[in-house]
């Protein structure tokens, strides 16, 4: 004969400031010995609510039991409540069950998407073993916490819904049967994200210019590259690079390179140096990030040269690149281009650099014992360029020592190895090293020289090694050295001065 079997179903009202994180009923019939325990299902783990719905296991065995509900928060406090029941001859009395998943089969709960508009079906699958269900309400939050109810009644079995301003929408079916019983489903979120547009996209109308000076004007100008910023780009960061190359020759210039934004405000500014020896290519990079306030034009303008002084016997000349790289993703989309170029008296263009030089660091020690650094790249396409390395050292013993890395090497002309070390004998006078070497660069190399001034001093006919020690009434000596790395073009120059005590 089969053995009627009861289900036991209670509501667990409380009232906490914390989550729920665990549930428990633990219960036994009176002359059990331990306790059978039964993890109450929660809706969502951490749970924001006031009441659940229970439903112990079907239990065959007919008598007096003993119920413990515990109940664990999120701040780890723990509270219990004793109650009791009674099973006795009682027919089937089973809940419904529910469950919310996506119509297209993607698992995640939580879902989002950058279009305009996103829509979206969820199917319902709920069921009953008694089959008495008399409810299916679907309920919306837009924060997980504050529920409305969206569906009343669902009367199919799945809903579609929508969203289309930037945020989340939450999701969760409540079926009540004919026992009065209730039970939460799963949650599911949609979430509408800002719309990611290529900056590029915002950009149009560039104008790009260039402008050849050969005769002086009365009231120099600007030389100003544009480019239209569309009202959609309002209120979206811009990552942007101004890259500036310039050269000069036989004259000092005093030349300013200016960004400006949309509303006519000064973004970046670069006053073009004047200690570049003739020829050599500098080359200054300006990140920058900037988020339009206003629709309009963005402007990148050099100054016109506004000083000459050479005589009208001696060629002067000056070049200025400024180039403004729109970035997506680390990638360049676009750019706007300024070029400045001046060359005044029919003068000849100072000799070409065979690479563009780019300094990283420099530190041109003056303390006592102390090293000098220069750090620097050297960019272009040629191989075997003839070069002189330099060291002097005054007194002797100044020791360079040089590092390489990237496409490219720097070899000693005379045995065609690496020039990793250059070292003179300390002898108490002045001396110059000469090495002629060969420059090969394939794209970019970087170049580190660390200088170091001897350490050695003659003092009465005696050659002495020095210290740093300033104690003791020691006599103060003034070491000096230089590393040069010189073409017909170049100069690439490095200086250390320190000072030592005997």
């Amino acid at each position: 004969m089969a053995i009627a079997k009861c289900n036991i179903t209670f509501d667990v009202n409380y009232t906490s400031s914390s989550p729920l994180t665990k549930a428990i009923a633990s219960y036994k019939i009176h002359s059990a010995g331990s306790y059978t325990d039964f993890p109450i299902p929660l809706p969502s783990i951490p749970y924001v609510g006031s009441s659940l719905s229970v439903t112990l296991p079907d239990i065959q065995i007919q008598g007096d039991y003993h119920l413990i509900i515990t109940l664990t928060t999120q701040d780890g406090t723990v509270e219990t409540k004793e109650s009791s029941f009674k099973i006795g001859n009682c027919p089937g009395r089973n809940p419904p069950t529910v469950s919310l998943r996506w119509n297209d089969g993607v698992v995640n709960p939580d879902r989002s998407c950058t279009q305009s508009v996103c829509s979206y079906t969820i199917d319902v699958n709920a069921a009953d073993p008694d089959n008495d269900i008399t409810n299916i309400r679907i309920q919306k939050s837009a924060d997980g916490s504050t529920w409305n109810t969206f569906i009343a009644n669902l009367t199919t079995s799945s809903f579609s819904d929508s969203i289309t301003t930037d945020g989340r929408n939450y999701y969760r079916a409540v079926v009540t049967d004919a026992k009065n019983h209730s039970v939460i489903s799963n949650t599911l979120s949609y979430h509408k994200e800002k719309a990611e547009v290529p900056v590029c996209e915002h950009l149009s109308n560039v104008k790009d210019v260039r402008i050849n000076i050969t005769e002086l004007s009365p009231s120099p100008g600007w030389v100003t590259a544009t480019v239209d910023v569309a009202q959609s780009a309002v209120g979206i960061p811009m990552n942007l690079s101004q890259e500036i190359y310039y050269r000069r020759c036989n004259d000092i210039f005093n030349n300013t390179v200016e960004f400006l934004g949309t509303d006519n405000e000064l973004l970046q500014t670069f006053k073009i140096p004047n200690d570049l020896p003739d020829g050599i290519t500098g080359h200054q990079s300006l990140p920058l990030v900037y988020t339009p306030t206003r629709a309009g034009q963005i402007r990148l303008r050099i100054s016109e040269y506004s000083s000459f002084t050479t005589s009208e016997k001696t060629p002067a000349h000056l070049h200025i690149d400024s180039q403004l790289l729109f970035l997506d993703k680390e990638i360049e989309c676009r750019r706007i281009s300024a070029e400045h170029n001046f060359s005044i008296y029919r003068g000849t263009d100072c000799t070409e650099s065979e690479f563009i030089y780019t300094e990283i660091a420099r530190d041109d020690s003056s303390d006592k014992c102390n090293q000098s650094k220069l750090s620097f790249t050297l960019e272009g396409d040629k191989s075997d360029v003839p070069m002189i390395f330099y060291l002097d050292g005054n007194p002797s013993g100044a020791t360079a020592s040089i590092y390489v890395e990237g496409d490219g090497s720097i070899l000693k002309q005379s045995n065609l190895t690496p020039l990793n070390m250059v070292r003179q004998t300390p002898d108490g006078d002045p001396k110059r090293t000469e090495i002629p070497v060969f420059v090969t660069v394939k794209g970019k190399i970087t170049v580190d020289i660390i200088l170091d001034a001897s350490q050695y001093v003659r003092v009465n006919g005696d050659l002495s090694p020095g210290t740093c020690d300033t104690g003791n009434g020691n006599n103060s000596y003034i070491q000096n050295a230089s590393a040069e790395i010189r073409s017909t073009s170049m100069s690439i120059l490095l200086n250390n001065t320190k000072t030592i005590y005997i």
